[in-house]
């Protein structure tokens, strides 16, 4: 037999056993589980119900800024500094228009409160891939002059180059 020590408390008696719950139902099993509602992700904007919550002023001064010089170099690509024939002149103008306004997609929108809305930053090959029809078109400009109808097509690869920006995917982190 053992002996305890003088300061050792005594020992307790075991508590009565108590009756085990019923078994839960598979229904009230599925009830108890905590609905999953609140953490739904927020919504991803894309496309142009994107750029027409983000656009600002800003974006409005660097079109107007670039599609002057975009007009300046594809008119010196065609060989002339204002082409005297209104077919190259207009498509000048749309090639430029078009390219200022796929520029001015890269300006980022201005921060709201502690949210960045970053989506379309050009830090990936995805997103830089718009800009390269905008300079591309110069190609196509420089041989414009003997073949008129590549003045179609720069003006064709440039609106394609701003489609996918504005309409791209929203995966791209750009």
């Amino acid at each position: 037999m053992t002996t305890r020590p003088p300061d050792a408390p005594a020992p307790q008696a075991l508590p009565a056993p108590q009756a085990l719950p019923a078994p839960l139902t598979l229904h009230d099993q599925v009830a108890a589980l905590p609905r999953l509602d609140a953490v739904a992700p927020q919504p991803q904007v894309s496309g142009l119900g994107y750029w027409a919550r983000v656009a600002s002023g800003r974006h409005a001064a660097a079109a107007v800024v670039a599609v002057p010089l975009l007009f300046w170099a594809y008119a010196g690509a065609v060989g002339r500094p204002l082409p005297g024939d209104p077919g190259t002149l207009v498509a000048l103008a749309l090639a430029a228009i078009l390219g200022g306004l796929t520029l001015a997609t890269y300006v980022p929108p201005r921060a709201r409160g502690r949210e960045t809305d970053g989506q379309r930053r050009a830090v990936t090959a995805c997103a830089a891939g718009p800009i390269l029809p905008v300079m591309f078109a110069t190609l196509l400009f420089e041989s414009a002059v003997t073949s008129p109808f590549n003045g179609v097509l720069a003006v064709g690869l440039v609106g394609f180059g701003l489609a996918q920006r504005v309409l791209g995917s929203p995966t791209c982190p750009a």
